[in-house]
């Protein structure tokens, strides 16, 4: 698969909501890293845990993105997530908020699968924007 139709059904899959449809997409081994926590999943099992669990936390998710950048094996996309939080996050009462947070995916890619996905986002502004 081609790069940017990777990455397209990889966008398509997270705004449907397809869990299953987005680890896929990823290698056997494949790895997401979430640069904010530095939280990172290996493996289909522990990808679409992860990605079950971030799916649940939001309505009516939906990531807008911006063109993306691609350098050999490796692609940067930045993109604005939109939502709405269906739940408290701890302490932070966070259900019912609106969120659009800015970020940049980082997928590296290799013989048509996702190898790596980083994901960077601020996390004060996430805080902000749940707290407001």
């Amino acid at each position: 698969m081609r790069h940017r139709d990777l990455i397209d059904a990889f966008y398509r899959a997270y705004n449907a909501g397809q869990a299953e449809a987005a680890v896929a997409l990823y290698a056997g081994d494949g790895c997401h890293v979430e640069a904010a926590s530095g939280q990172a999943r290996q493996g289909h099992e522990a990808l679409l845990k992860g990605l079950r669990g971030f799916l649940g936390m939001l309505d009516g998710l939906r990531f807008e993105i911006a063109r993306p950048v691609r350098a050999g094996a490796k692609v940067v996309v930045p993109y604005v997530m939109h939502g709405v939080m269906t739940r408290d996050l701890g302490a932070m009462q966070a259900r019912g908020q609106i969120i659009a947070l800015h970020g940049v995916h980082l997928f590296e890619i290799a013989d048509g699968r996702i190898v790596q996905t980083t994901d960077f986002w601020d996390i004060d502004e996430f805080k902000a924007q749940v707290a407001a």
